[in-house]
């Protein structure tokens, strides 16, 4: 089993990470993202923001709703994928072609 968390901690560069959100999401199941609400399952990651985006989106989505709902467990386990890979975005080097200004969600 692949610990994500460790993971992302691990991760040298922001493509990495945004290729590691990519396969963490990928290895979800249909019924297991239907959990989550829809306004707060990711449904692409291209970059930094979007990792920023999502979230934001999920830790507000949790506390407006999931945090009440029946079976929040899956959306706190994806919460916490994001928030952590958003901690990381912030300790990474920006990239090469563009200094990175404070991010806050794009959409």
């Amino acid at each position: 089993m692949v610990d994500w968390l460790q993971e992302i901690r691990t991760a040298r560069s922001e493509p990495e990470l945004v290729a590691l959100c990519r396969e963490y999401l990928a290895g979800w199941y249909h019924g297991d993202l239907a959990e989550i609400a829809e306004e707060c399952r990711p449904t692409r990651v291209r970059d930094a923001d979007d990792i920023l985006y999502w979230n934001a989106r999920l830790a507000e989505g949790f506390c407006a709703k999931a945090v009440h709902a029946e079976k929040p467990d899956r959306h706190r386990e994806m919460l916490a994928f994001f928030m952590e890979a958003a901690r990381r975005v912030d300790e990474l080097p920006a990239p090469a072609s563009a200094a990175r200004p404070a991010r806050a969600p794009s959409r």
